[in-house]
């Protein structure tokens, strides 16, 4: 017998709240379609519960992923810390 993971959505017992590259984008036009998912999974990867997942969770992790350069104000500071790096080792 064969053991699986498969995750199953009972919508009668559970919510789903999906984003999704266009929401990445209208906040960040300048990403290409594979940065803006880099973006969804880090935040998937690095959410914290209490917080959800919001327009600003999205922006700042974007920002943080990927500055728009030097006129960059500063406001992704406060989520640096919950980013890894994924260019260091764990």
């Amino acid at each position: 017998m064969t053991e699986t993971n498969e995750l199953k959505f009972d919508p009668s017992r559970q919510i789903a709240i999906i984003w999704d590259i266009e929401d990445v984008q209208q906040i960040r036009p300048d990403l290409t379609d594979e940065q803006a998912m880099d973006v969804l999974l880090e935040v998937e990867d690095n959410h914290d519960a209490e917080w959800g997942v919001s327009w600003t969770t999205l922006e700042a992790t974007a920002g943080i992923l990927f500055p728009k350069g030097s006129n960059d104000d500063g406001d992704d500071d406060f989520y640096k810390d919950k980013i890894k790096d994924k260019s260091q080792p764990e």
